[in-house]
This record gives structure tokens, C-alpha cells and sequence, in this order.
């Protein structure tokens, strides 16, 4: 297939949001050639309009769906990514049909998260559990203390204590 041809990038103008938006259905490197621009100033001028990720791949997703049928609508169909003025939409259209997908990172994060949390419950119910138990004890003692004919347990008894009742 013919490669496309860049447009000239304009020295110091970059391309607005909905030129670049119309892209989408492309890979970020076929878009770069298109614009004449490096994959990083395309993210960042997707990223201050809203839209974290190149979106291709959920287009294709969506399409393949049969969610949206073409690049204009995925934009600016109902609940597309775009709103009708060109800027990024709240997100609850067309792209939440697939669900929030976590990086593997967020996954670990989450996951690290739990077990931290899981741990830090633990403890406190032990450290409950210790106190509740503490108190107990100490009230049986007293308790004990307290009742007639109580005698408190005995102590250990070393060999140097220890004389036999044969010796006698």
C-alpha cells in the first residue's frame, strides 16, 4: 500500500485537538507520519484535551463490537469521545461500553493495596484481641484474689530449694 504523505508540520503550530481526533482509527504511527509530529507531542496534546490513551485500539474494539461504525461516529455520535464543540467528553460514552481496563501496574498497585490493608486489619483485631484477653485475665485474677480459700499458684521450684523426704 501507498505510504501516506506528511503534511508539512507549520513551525511552531501544532495541529489542533479535532485534527489530530480524526486520526483515531489509525495507529499512533501512521497519525505521526500524517501530522509530521513525534508519537510524544501527539500524546501531549490528546492528554490536555482529556484523553488519556491513543484510542485506536478501542475503536478497533468498538468496531469490531459493532458499537460504532465509523471514526465520526466514535467521536461524535451519542456519547462519543467528543463533545460537539471538539473537546474530550466526560468518558461515559462509547469508550466505558468496554469497561475500564487497569494497566498491570494498577492491577499490582491494587493488589498491594489489599494485602496492605488485609495486614493492617489483622493486627488490629490481634491487638484487640490482646487487650480484650488483658482485661480479662486481669479481672479472673481479681476475681480469684477476691473468693474465699484462693491460694495463688505456686512458684517454681529450683533443686537448691529441694530437699528429699528420704533425707530426714
Amino acid at each position: 500500500p501507498p505510504r501516506p504523505v506528511a503534511m508539512p508540520a507549520l513551525k511552531g503550530e501544532d495541529p489542533t485537538f479535532s485534527e489530530v481526533a480524526r486520526l483515531f482509527d489509525k495507529p499512533i504511527a501512521e497519525a505521526q507520519q500524517q501530522l509530521g509530529l513525534c508519537g510524544a507531542r501527539i500524546k501531549q496534546i490528546i492528554r490536555d484535551n482529556g484523553v488519556a490513551r491513543w484510542p485506536f485500539r478501542k475503536y478497533q474494539a468498538l468496531v469490531t463490537k459493532g458499537v460504532v461504525s465509523s471514526v465520526d461516529e466514535f467521536l461524535y455520535g451519542p456519547g462519543g469521545l467528543l463533545s460537539d464543540d471538539g473537546q474530550a467528553a466526560d468518558g461515559k460514552g462509547v469508550l466505558s461500553a468496554l469497561g475500564h481496563h487497569q494497566s498491570a501496574k494498577e492491577k499490582q498497585r491494587d493488589l498491594d493495596q489489599a494485602k496492605e490493608r488485609a495486614r493492617l486489619k489483622r493486627s488490629a483485631e490481634q491487638a484487640a484481641a490482646a487487650a480484650a484477653g488483658a482485661n480479662t485475665f486481669a479481672a479472673a485474677g481479681e476475681q480469684a484474689d477476691a473468693a474465699p480459700g484462693y491460694a495463688p499458684p505456686p512458684t517454681k521450684v529450683s533443686r537448691l530449694d529441694y530437699t528429699s523426704p528420704l533425707a530426714a
